[in-house]
């Protein structure tokens, strides 16, 4: 137990890491592949949108499809799609066949998420599950706050294709520690027959079971301000490279000292209690810096006073997410099906929370944080619900 809690975790969220690096690393690349390519500035900044695409659209298909295969054979495919689609984008001799293969990499991790992170619930029990996870989004959140600029200095002595060569090079490493490490957590030999029909009806179920859609919504509104805190922020500090990267380091340090509280507290304290506490300092802290914006204090402390909102951001999603596992295990729900249903929501709140920001136009601080203030009281009043309804 104590091998697997290191080591397959380890791996997965190497894995995992890596994905995510193909969107932030990419980002400094694309004046010189809109060059390369000879397309618009519109249509190189599609090959975000199609990655996200890929990163959605299969999603509610892995799970029942792992819940059928097993875990570990859909990780392993997702992991050799995602270092051949990498390779595929460093050669790519067009931009029609780059924008498949950028499709292709969001695709892979959908089998990573939803098959990886399933068997990491399946392997352990609830205070473990919840403070590994806590661990491993420690880590994962370190790729939007670093990946700009490691793509950065890889371009300082290389073209951009050498950024996708990295990636398929980081895949292939963690696809090897997945191979050795990774368990297998799904009897397929015993797993029922797959029948798309069934899987509906399973979709169905979870969304209409007591208390799941509640504590799916919070989830989905306790990302959202993330998101749009991430979409506007380039724009709060137009002028301001230094207090951009400044900003984010402090609101991405708060998010991770608050996984570090849930790692420490998870033996301690159940799952419900956890979340209870971080919906209150959500709501806190969302609140506070929405205050702060609206009297037009300086940015400091308006940004301080909000830094509790990522501190609670960090405690929230494991016990949150291990609720709801518990919940649906307890009614007979498979574990990959669940992993697709929370994992498809929260994509699809970050491409609507994308659109919506740009139709909007919001710059300022005093206009995102007070709609931050709200999302978090709809999560607050959400999660509470939810929680009510066990």
């Amino acid at each position: 137990m104590k091998s697997m809690t290191l080591r397959f975790p380890l791996a997965l969220v190497l894995l995992e890491s890596t994905l995510y690096l193909s969107q932030d690393m990419y980002l400094p690349a694309l004046p010189a592949v809109q060059r390369d390519f000879g397309v618009s500035a519109a249509l190189a900044q599609a090959t975000f949108t199609v990655w996200l695409l890929g990163a959605t659209v299969l999603q509610p298909l892995i799970g029942p499809l792992s819940d059928r295969h097993g875990r570990r054979r859909i990780v392993l495919v997702s992991a050799a799609l995602f270092v051949a689609a990498s390779a595929g984008c460093a050669a790519a001799p067009g931009f029609a066949g780059f924008v498949l293969l950028r499709a292709l990499q969001g695709g892979a991790l959908c089998g990573v998420l939803a098959a990886g992170y399933a068997c990491v619930h399946e392997s352990l029990g609830s205070h473990d599950a919840v403070r590994t996870q806590a661990w491993m989004s420690a880590v994962t959140v370190l790729a939007p706050a670093l990946g700009p600029l490691l793509g950065a200095l890889l371009l300082l002595r290389w073209e951009w294709p050498a950024l996708f060569v990295v990636l398929a090079a980081l895949g292939a490493l963690a696809a090897a520690m997945l191979q050795r490490w990774m368990p297998e957590t799904v009897d397929a030999a015993s797993a029922a027959r797959l029948s798309w029909r069934r899987s509906t009806a399973a979709y169905v179920a979870l969304l209409t079971q007591r208390g799941t859609p509640e504590l799916l919504g919070a989830a989905c509104l306790l990302l959202a301000v993330l998101l749009v805190w991430n979409v506007t922020a380039p724009f709060v500090f137009a002028d301001d490279t230094g207090g951009f990267v400044a900003a984010q380091a402090w609101l991405y340090t708060m998010f991770i000292v608050g996984t570090r509280v849930v790692a420490r507290q998870a033996g301690h304290r159940g799952a419900d209690a956890l979340v209870r506490a971080g919906l209150h300092l959500g709501l806190l802290g969302a609140a506070l810096g929405a205050l702060a914006a609206l009297l037009r204090l300086p940015t400091w402390c308006t940004l301080g006073a909000f830094g509790l909102y990522p501190l609670a951001d960090g405690m929230l999603f494991a016990p949150l997410l291990r609720i709801m596992l518990e919940r649906a295990s307890a009614a007979g729900h498979p574990m990959g099906t669940v992993m697709a249903l929370w994992i498809t929501a929260l994509n699809l709140v970050g491409v609507g929370c994308t659109l919506g920001v740009a139709w909007a136009g919001w710059t300022q601080l005093h206009e995102l944080l007070p709609l931050a203030a709200l999302l978090a009281a709809g999560a607050w009043a959400l999660g509470r619900r939810g929680l009510r309804n066990t």
